[in-house]
């Protein structure tokens, strides 16, 4: 994978300026029948390279077959940034139409049409305003995140603070539903006869409350079904050294519940 030529680290943004110079824009058009294709103007200061010069706008050439995206910053580049379409992203593409790009930390996600974002995201820590579970900010240790847009009108329609905003919510969407394509493989237990047992069935909801009193779960229930057919016996060991076995009568409930905080629901 070739290494991402445009991007600096943290230390190395301190020194931009908007005076700073432009490098010679790349030549080359680029289409394709998606529209990802084109060039695009960055809203805010994309730097290139560890040359300090910034680049006034990036050409990227969107390939299906390799599921890939060529980003172009400079007139005869030799090694342009390449970001791939991981299989595992195709599922939040074909299911949700949010299409990411990877080449290490660095990301492109499309915004809308004529609109993408390029940057780096990483899990929010509990005290960050507005935590929930599974969130995901911008990680601007690794690059401040930059909105490229296809209409250069568009430039003032993005803050930096908009970019920030964004490539967490875009990256707090990949996690969730990357946790949907794994949780669409697992096979839910079946409903058994003795779901038919209302009683059984509260009882075991009870029991669940009791249970797991100092955890979530209850709050985050949703419903319960029984997945046996018919009470089991199940043998637990002996008592107290004296070789004998106690034995019970045992069923296996299945709790569903909802994580209120990205919709999933687990069992």
């Amino acid at each position: 994978m070739k290494q991402i030529a445009l991007l600096l680290l943290a230390s190395a943004f301190t020194t931009l300026t908007l005076a700073q110079k432009a490098v010679a824009p790349p030549d080359g058009e680029y289409s394709d029948p998606t529209g990802l294709s084109g060039t695009y103007y960055p809203t805010t200061t994309l730097p290139y390279g560890a040359t300090k010069k910034v680049c006034s706008l990036v050409k990227i050439d969107y390939n299906a077959e390799e599921n890939s995206v060529t980003l172009y910053s400079m007139k005869g580049e030799t090694d342009p940034s390449v970001l791939y379409m991981m299989d595992y992203h195709k599922y939040a593409r074909d299911n949700f139409g949010v299409s990411q790009f990877k080449a290490g930390d660095f990301n492109i996600f499309t915004v809308e049409p004529g609109v993408l974002i390029l940057g780096a995201y990483e899990w929010a820590p509990e005290d960050y305003p507005g935590y929930v579970k599974g969130m995901m900010i911008a990680d601007t240790s690794v690059m401040k995140p930059v909105i490229l847009v296809k209409d250069e009108s568009m430039k003032n329609k993005y803050t930096h603070a908009d970019a920030i905003r964004i490539i967490g919510e875009k990256g707090t969407l990949s996690e969730v539903h990357n946790t949907l394509r794994f949780a669409e493989n697992i096979q839910v237990p079946s409903i058994g006869a003795l779901t038919q047992d209302r009683e059984l069935v509260r009882r075991s909801i009870e029991l669940m409350k009791v249970k797991w009193a100092e955890s979530p779960e209850p709050t985050n229930f949703v419903a319960c079904y029984i997945h046996s057919e018919e009470w089991g016996t199940v043998q637990y060991g002996s008592i107290q050294g004296v070789h004998k076995v106690t034995f019970s009568d045992e069923v296996l409930a299945i709790m569903l519940f909802k994580d209120p905080n990205n919709g999933i629901c687990y069992y």
